[in-house]
């Protein structure tokens, strides 16, 4: 008895911790579950909130650029159950207490019969509750799922966008800056080799060279939107590398 009783108390007290809200809020592109399971997200957990338990998420137009990264997000915190749905904690609390009752109740001689059958019949009503919940979720799903799940796997690729445009001045923080838009025109001059060099911040004249370029052309927009890229090198200085993919428009 001693045990479980300890049992309880260490899960309510996990259960009424609060975590705090994570700093960067709806910017946040973190997908280690130890840090979902520090942080809070809001603007995640009212997604689950409304999602049905299956089927596409239910993202929000205003997250269409972000809507892939989310969808990973709350895969991570769905496999690794680091939130509950507040229907399904509120349901599970009711339907643990209306069980605790009918243990620790136990009708005596003096007891009056009707209170023990009172009693005795309140999970009957929490059924008839999670049947009309049931009977919504049915209603939920009954609604073309698969029309929907065909048209986010049609515009899958289609809206995908660069997640964070630059607010700052990149001549304020690179010292080679080329015009934009210009690197496909000068990919098709350079065939049929396609061989291109760096420019060289103290070599001025490398900053005009038909084949010479910055790492910015290479991510250039003009060549189309970049997906996915793989950086190899035996030394990387990170901040340099970020910056060149925040001033491109991408994260």
């Amino acid at each position: 008895m001693d045990s479980n009783k300890r049992k309880q108390m260490a899960d309510d007290k996990v259960a009424k911790r609060v975590k705090k809200a994570c700093d960067y809020g709806e910017n946040c592109y973190r997908r280690n579950p130890a840090h979902f399971r520090e942080f809070s997200h809001p603007h995640l957990e009212t997604i689950l909130d409304a999602h049905n338990g299956s089927g596409p998420y239910p993202i929000p137009d205003k997250y269409s650029l972000q809507r892939h990264m989310i969808t990973e997000q709350l895969d991570v915190i769905v496999e690794k159950k680091l939130y509950q749905p507040a229907d399904s904690a509120q349901n599970e609390a009711e339907s643990s207490s209306t069980q605790l009752n009918v243990k620790e109740t136990k009708p005596t001689s003096t007891q009056d019969t009707s209170t023990v059958t009172k009693i005795l019949t309140v999970p009957k009503v929490i059924d008839k509750k999670d049947e009309k919940d049931t009977g919504k979720v049915s209603r939920e799903k009954s609604k073309s799922p698969n029309r929907t799940d065909v048209k986010t796997d049609k515009k899958k690729d289609a809206d995908y966008r660069p997640i964070v445009p630059p607010t700052r001045r990149v001549e304020s923080y690179l010292n080679v800056v080329r015009p934009k838009g210009q690197m496909a025109a000068k990919h098709a001059a350079s065939a049929p080799y396609h061989i291109f060099y760096t420019t060289i911040t103290a070599a001025k004249e490398t900053h005009s060279q038909p084949y010479s370029i910055t790492f910015q052309e290479i991510l250039d927009h003009s060549l189309g939107e970049l997906k996915c890229s793989l950086q190899i090198n035996f030394m990387v200085e990170i901040g340099w590398l970020l910056a060149q993919y925040y001033f491109a428009g991408y994260r």
